[in-house]
């Protein structure tokens, strides 16, 4: 689970990741499904970062609730700024 100011995230062994505003209401739920479960979240502002268990991490604008960005790596150090946008 992370939070920020606007958001309270966690993901769920069935593959989703769900979105609440800081008040606690149901903002978005990602359905990550075929892929790996999602072990490792972080946040910042309206960007979020979703790391599973195979190697893959995503990058989802929360404002739009699309994906940004999907990168498959083995080993990873990351600093979040921000994503960019590739399709």
């Amino acid at each position: 689970m992370v939070a920020s100011d606007k958001y309270i995230v966690f993901s769920v062994l069935d593959r989703t990741i769900h979105v609440f505003t800081a008040a606690g209401e149901p903002h978005t739920i990602f359905r990550d499904w075929p892929h790996e479960a999602t072990r490792t979240l972080a946040l910042r502002a309206d960007t979020l970062l979703s790391g599973e268990l195979g190697g893959s991490i995503r990058c989802w604008d929360l404002a739009t609730w699309y994906v940004l960005s999907t990168k498959a790596l083995m080993r990873v150090r990351l600093k979040l700024t921000s994503c960019s946008h590739t399709q």
